[in-house]
């Protein structure tokens, strides 16, 4: 197999574990939360939730087209 093939495919895999661990209709049901209440309601690791929270407040940016500061969203 292409060596970009199999990189496409655990791109895809990781970016699918993000949404199953964290589903995003959960994210917006709770609204913004810290990492730290991420990591308690799903169990997963400090550096996971970060990484997730980022992926949910750019498709909140994206989806909005209105600029998001975390100042707005005091956790």
């Amino acid at each position: 197999m292409p060596h970009l093939f199999v990189e496409l495919q655990e791109w895809q895999a990781k970016y699918f574990s993000y949404h199953l661990c964290i589903p995003t209709f959960m994210l917006q049901q709770i609204g913004m939360v810290s990492p730290y209440q991420m990591m308690e309601l799903f169990n997963v690791e400090y550096d996971f939730a970060c990484h997730r929270l980022e992926m949910y407040e750019n498709k909140l940016l994206h989806d909005s087209n209105k600029p998001f500061t975390l100042k707005d969203n005091q956790f």
